[in-house]
């Protein structure tokens, strides 16, 4: 599990040249703001 956002982001980009096309990311706090992360770290 990636908590920061390049470590996230070397981990999209490690299944990308595997050939996925989609990864699906799920926020496990309660804050909303998570989504709010995730989307400005993928956008």
């Amino acid at each position: 599990m990636a908590a920061a956002s390049t470590p996230a982001r070397v981990a999209i980009g490690h299944f990308a040249d595997l050939g996925a096309d989609e990864v699906v990311l799920y926020c496990h706090g309660r804050d909303p703001e998570q989504v709010t992360r995730l989307a400005d770290l993928v956008g």
